[in-house]
């Protein structure tokens, strides 16, 4: 009986943050912030948030200015593909919407990112992540 308690607890707080309106949102995802390691090169990394639908946003790295603009989907959420970045840091991100929002995200690196799942017993041994 927990179980189901908490399932339809998660599902319900997922349900309200993907429907919560645009202005209450931040300009980048939350998933994202300050002093975060990116994907390096070769591969790209993205960026993305939402914003008021017929908005644009323009994302710098290092004030270089990405084009194109990012444009918005029906529900507002857009996103930005940065181009492949070596390895490296630190490294400065500005979104700005055209609505005249700005966020900023400092300390940024790019590197190895690796997603390890499994067991709670899991463990790697950074000799053998080197292999």
């Amino acid at each position: 009986m927990v179980v189901a308690a908490s399932a339809v607890m998660i599902v319900v707080l997922a349900t309200t943050a993907a429907a919560a309106p645009p202005e209450h949102r931040a300009l980048l995802s939350r998933t994202l912030g300050s002093s975060m390691v990116l994907q390096r090169a070769p591969e790209t990394a993205v960026v993305w948030g939402y914003v008021e639908v017929g908005a644009s946003v323009t994302v710098t790295l290092n004030g270089k200015v990405l084009a194109p603009a990012a444009h918005p989907d029906a529900r507002g959420t857009w996103r930005q593909v940065l181009p492949p970045t070596a390895a490296g840091g630190p490294h400065t991100l500005v979104a700005t919407a055209s609505t005249g929002e700005t966020q900023t995200l400092t300390d940024i690196h790019f590197g190895d990112v690796f997603l390890c799942g499994g067991q709670v017993s899991i463990v790697l041994q950074s000799v053998h992540a080197l292999y």
